[in-house]
């Protein structure tokens, strides 16, 4: 509540900051030192945005090949050993459940332990035929891939913009607000011009902050990518509980799970409804 809050208000008072402040001058050359500190802050924070747009688009595709990597073992271990099928559904199910923690895509890490419980499906595969034999090495060889997609995801969601970083686009930001302030002419086509200039200037630090944290990233994709494992494997689309408060639900005409977590004596427990 308390960011929502903060949300509303900072670019509210931004807008208003210049008919507010009551005005002011300099004894130097203000326009000189605003063209110089902007161009500091535009070179900047284009040079940011370039290096998390990069790490944005290499994430999409990461993640579009783990969903078919995952659907690629399921296929494998229906071909090969069929009665093993169920076991590793339910292992990548769980795997998926606990991507779906996660508000951004820095989950790699944390969710190790549902990966490596698909390994372990996937390396007690034992084929029963000639066309499993042929398979087994396609198997094992998405098993792999699935690994170093895992790893690479890990170092892929990493910050690019350090805390030193912010600090100096804050500062360059808090200078430009203050020298700008300083060229107001008191009429109030300037004045909205400024304002305007500072919202500008707030969207676009959101911005780098939240392609720099694949919080934008993670709300366009908005759970959808796993679900065609769930076409796939016959099962019900899942979504987490923070899906219907967020409202990231895209128009559901058909029967989905819904998975939350209640608290118990014996600790916090996962249930999952079905929501027709």
């Amino acid at each position: 509540m308390v960011n929502k809050k903060a949300k509303i208000a900072l670019p509210a008072l931004l807008f208003l900051l210049p008919f507010l402040v009551p005005m002011y001058g300099a004894d130097f050359e203000v326009s000189t030192i605003v063209t110089i500190a902007s161009l500091f802050f535009a070179i900047l924070v284009g040079f940011f945005i370039a290096g998390a747009t990069s790490n944005y688009l290499r994430m999409q595709t990461l993640i579009a090949t783990e969903e078919g990597v995952l659907m690629s073992l399921y296929n494998y271990v229906c071909l090969i050993a069929r009665d093993r099928s169920v076991e590793v559904v339910d292992a990548i199910e769980r795997y998926i459940i606990a991507v779906y923690e996660f508000d951004t895509l820095g989950y790699a890490d944390d969710t190790r332990k549902e990966l490596h419980r698909i390994v372990e499906v996937v390396d007690s595969v034992a084929p029963h035929d000639a066309l499993g034999t042929e398979l087994y090495a396609n198997l094992h060889s998405a098993k792999a891939q699935l690994y170093a997609i895992n790893q690479e995801m890990d170092l892929t969601t990493k910050e690019i913009v350090t805390q030193r970083h912010w600090t100096i686009l804050l500062a360059l930001a808090l200078l430009i607000v203050l020298l700008t302030l300083a060229l107001r002419d008191g009429s109030l086509l300037v004045n909205i011009v400024v304002s305007v200039l500072f919202l500008a200037m707030y969207q676009i630090l959101v911005l780098v902050h939240e392609i720099d944290s694949n919080i934008f990233f993670a709300s366009q994709l908005a759970y959808e990518p796993a679900q065609p494992f769930f076409d796939l494997t016959g099962r019900l689309h899942y979504y987490p509980a923070a899906a219907e408060k967020q409202g990231l639900l895209r128009d559901k005409k058909k029967p989905y799970r819904v998975g939350y977590v209640v608290e118990t004596k014996r600790g916090p427990k996962r249930k999952i409804k079905v929501v027709k």
